[in-house]
């Protein structure tokens, strides 16, 4: 039998809903720690790092997984001319 947890219930009847967001400072740490995996054009270049991690800052919406995946979406563009237009594709909204 399972056993009821007063906490959760009274927290959810007040809030309604509980909101579940990645910490900016967390996604921040990780694309930190990618630029040094990316390409050679990325490393030498720390106005371009700025921007990548502009990009995926505005990006994604709260979701850890979403930073990750345009993370990956960016490093895997071949050369800098791929990688700029796809700062600004990046998916949005969420």
């Amino acid at each position: 039998m399972s056993r009821q947890l007063a906490w959760p219930i009274s927290t959810f009847k007040e809030n309604g809903f509980y909101k579940i967001a990645a910490d900016e400072e967390d996604v921040q740490s990780h694309v930190d720690d990618q630029l040094g995996y990316m390409q050679d054009f990325v490393q030498d270049d720390p106005k371009l790092q700025n921007a990548i991690k502009r990009a995926i800052s505005e990006a994604h919406g709260g979701m850890f997984r979403v930073a990750a995946a345009n993370l990956t979406t960016l490093a895997e563009q071949p050369t800098i001319g791929d990688l700029e237009p796809s700062l600004l594709e990046l998916p949005r909204g969420f």
